[in-house]
């Protein structure tokens, strides 16, 4: 019996070996026929998607490796889905740049991913056409643009100045502080003021950070994106996702209908609204009737100002985090950055100092002036057409 056993273990192995090798051959004749860049032969049906999940490392580090064997230009089957990795900047410049329409549309998307893209009415998921460029040259336009970010200075200063104060309660009651939460609050309190004009309380940013946080959870790539024949075994999801999205409606559509509420009473100023009309990036989106779709409904106008907030508030803070991390290993980059901020904080000091030296000095002077107007006579000070008039004789 136990003959048995082995003989039909080792008959299934030789058979799995020939269907592997068969699957690779065929997979680098078919990459050959559909010209595409060489790369990793796969397992059968997932490709190399096994081959990264089973190495449970981050994916940049296989692909720093991928690209020492195969280089800067290679590709991966991960699952149904074809990838073609570029590590060259100049490939890079080429792709994106030179041939930007080639590559500039976007993969099918999960029915979750539908749900939080309103249709894919944003600029992230939208396929490349009329509609996306008319939603890309609106956010190049009214967000983006040079000019509406200096526009927007006194927001970031609004912004930095309660940061400052929330670090400095924070310092005090707890004895340290938290650099990342703070961080995302101040960056998401400025994206929500920049895309709405609303001057909102914490407790509503950090409400809408957190729904925000969740979708963009949701929405990440996951094993049905690459594998569509497993997607039955994730319906769970979606009800998930619409019960998110419930939450994300619920937590901006107020700040849509104030806001536009406040454009057609012609901008009147309230404590809430605090960007005057046509400031807000929402204010253009309001106007904005993309080809094919008309004027933007409410489902839409979260989708595109949720894509906003999220792609600056993650973006940011994570920076800010690599920073953090930079500054914790490296003691020279520590000491050159208190350098600076006691250097600034002198010099803060010196100028107050000489600011205040000449207002004192200014004060002195008009007091001196006004003690000189006192001590000369009531006779000398008035007018010639004011004094008495005495003929002469």
């Amino acid at each position: 019996m136990e003959l048995i056993d082995i003989f039909i273990i080792t008959i299934v192995a030789i058979l799995l070996h020939l269907w592997w090798r068969h699957f690779s051959t065929s997979g680098m004749t078919n990459r050959r026929q559909r010209n595409l860049p060489p790369g990793p032969p796969g397992w059968p049906i997932f490709g190399n998607l096994m081959q990264v999940v089973l190495q449970k490392r981050p994916f940049i580090f296989i692909i720093r490796e991928l690209r020492k064997k195969y280089g800067p230009i290679f590709t991966m089957q991960m699952g149904q889905r074809t990838l073609i990795i570029v590590t060259s900047a100049q490939l890079i410049h080429e792709a994106l740049v030179q041939k930007g329409p080639t590559f500039a549309s976007r993969p099918p998307e999960s029915q979750t991913r539908k749900i939080f893209s309103a249709g894919r009415c944003s600029i992230n998921s939208a396929k490349y056409g009329p509609l996306w460029r008319s939603l890309r040259r609106n956010f190049v336009t009214e967000l983006i643009n040079p000019v509406r970010i200096q526009q927007c200075g006194w927001i970031r200063k609004w912004a930095i100045e309660n940061h400052i104060n929330r670090l400095k309660t924070e310092a005090a009651e707890k004895g340290f502080v938290e650099v990342m939460s703070n961080c995302r609050l101040t960056i998401c309190s400025i994206l929500i003021c920049i895309c709405f004009g609303a001057k909102i309380c914490e407790e509503k940013i950090k409400t809408i950070e957190t729904v925000l946080k969740e979708v963009m959870m949701m929405t990440t790539p996951k094993l049905p994106d690459f594998l569509p024949m497993l997607t039955h075994l994730f319906r769970g999801q979606l009800p998930k996702a619409r019960e998110l999205r419930r939450k994300q409606m619920e937590c901006l559509v107020p700040l849509v209908r104030k806001r536009r509420e406040f454009v057609e009473n012609g901008g009147n100023p309230c404590a809430e609204m605090a960007s005057p009309l046509g400031a807000a990036y929402i204010d253009s989106l309001f106007r904005l009737e993309p080809p094919g779709r008309g004027s933007l409904v409410e489902e839409e106008l979260v989708t595109l100002c949720s894509e906003a907030i999220n792609a600056g508030t993650d973006t940011s803070a994570t920076t800010v985090e690599w920073t953090m991390l930079h500054l914790v290993l490296n003691q020279d980059m520590q000491q050159k950055l208190y350098d600076e901020i006691v250097a600034t904080k002198l010099y803060l000091i010196e100028r107050q100092r000489k600011l205040e030296e000449k207002i004192q000095k200014i004060i002195e002077e008009e007091e001196v002036r006004m003690l000189r107007k006192e001590m000369i006579p009531r006779a000398q000070l008035m007018p010639l057409f004011d004094r008495p008039f005495f003929p002469q004789r």
